[in-house]
């Protein structure tokens, strides 16, 4: 065994590589949805792809800095039995599943330890520089608090930050557009395992020593994620506002691992008390969003915004999703075609009087492409 075992176990992690396949086709499956909905893509490139990355990166160096700081130690079968659940999960779970594997895989070992499953033969951990030694308390609950922490980081530095919309017919045959947030992440979190098949090998490999027990580091490839619509907010803002409430419950969790550090029998409960508070926090942003009043609908006089293409004229203008365009070029406007039409007014440049989702009326000016008004970046209903 050798040093590259740790490095393998990051840079060839099945779960990260998995992670990366997914959200390649989950960018490419959004864009085709775009280009058949819109005739192009409201957003051309992959940020998905980007999202995961970097916050890969990111989050990880976060997240090993308080693995390390709070001295997370996790069993090896757990470790083994996490890593399997989450490879399975990222191939059948929607991307809010990674909460179920987590909660899956702790309960599952808890029962092992109590019935017995599966007790992988000493012989072979100690061959490979395991062992089957454990602090009395394993960190769970430390684990699911970092987890939270990072989902509100996550959320925080990425959500609604692309507003991409999905055009649904209601009764009557209204149209009104909805908005999907479905990304994940694979965090690698350094965490401390039973062993000594670093030092075996590599002396100056830094290890830690509980009572007569060494312990080496692994990185845990920590799964998480979210697939939420949003029909009535925007989603900046209903996407900030839940990572707030996760990061309430965080520290929450904060408090709880003290707690579990003191009293280990506490550890079921503790658990299940963050998972409880966790579905909560979700079931509550739902409600809150699904008793608004506002839709993203299409409207009788004007014509609604309800996307924004980057790197296009209109992303420099005072417009936002929800507002209402009433004139372009001082021509009153009631459909896309009005609309493009107006533009053709002034080759150049273009003036809109728009009504926010709050009845509040303002002017956005800013030049355009030469003779090319489709190019100005608004998302509008297709006729």
């Amino acid at each position: 065994m050798t040093i590259g075992l740790l490095f393998a176990s990051l840079v060839l992690q099945p779960v990260w590589w998995m992670g990366l396949i997914r959200e390649w086709r989950t960018s490419n499956h959004r864009i085709r949805a775009e280009r058949r909905t819109f005739g192009s893509a409201v957003y051309q490139d992959q940020y998905e792809l980007r999202h995961y990355l970097s916050q890969s990166l990111v989050l990880g160096v976060l997240a090993s800095l308080l693995s390390i700081l709070v001295g997370v130690t996790v069993p090896i079968t757990w470790w083994i039995m996490y890593t399997v659940l989450a490879l399975l999960g990222m191939m059948a779970l929607p991307a809010g599943g990674p909460l179920i594997v987590l909660v899956i895989s702790i309960a599952g070992y808890f029962a092992n330890q109590v019935y017995g499953f599966w007790q992988p033969d000493e012989t072979t951990l100690t061959q490979l520089g395991f062992s089957d030694w454990l602090p009395a308390n394993p960190n769970f609950v430390a684990v699911a608090t970092i987890a939270l922490l990072l989902v509100s980081t996550w959320l925080y530095r990425i959500g609604g930050r692309y507003n991409a919309p999905q055009v649904l017919t209601k009764q009557r045959g209204q149209k009104v557009a909805e908005y999907r947030f479905n990304e994940l992440a694979v965090i690698p979190m350094l965490v401390l395992v039973p062993g000594d098949w670093f030092v075996s090998h590599t002396s100056f490999w830094p290890t830690l020593m509980v009572g007569q027990h060494r312990m080496t580091l692994l990185f845990l490839p920590l799964v998480i994620g979210l697939r939420w619509t949003i029909l009535k907010q925007v989603p900046r803002v209903a996407l900030v506002q839940l990572a707030r409430k996760v990061l309430v419950l965080g520290i929450v969790g904060l408090v709880l691992t003290v707690i579990s550090r003191f009293v280990p029998v506490s550890t079921p409960w503790l658990l299940g008390g963050l998972v409880i508070g966790y579905g909560l926090v979700l079931g509550s942003e739902r409600l809150r969003d699904q008793h608004r009043d506002f839709w993203f609908s299409d409207v009788n006089r004007g014509v609604r915004v309800i996307g924004i293409q980057p790197r296009t004229p209109a992303a420099k203008m005072a417009l936002n999703i929800g507002d209402i365009i009433l004139e372009c070029n001082h021509v009153p406007v009631n459909n896309e075609d009005d609309f493009y039409r107006a533009l053709l007014q002034d080759a150049t440049y273009c003036h809109l009087r728009i009504q926010e989702p709050d009845g509040e009326l303002k002017v956005s000016e800013t030049a355009i492409f030469a003779n090319a008004p489709h190019e100005i970046g608004v998302v509008l209903f297709q006729q």
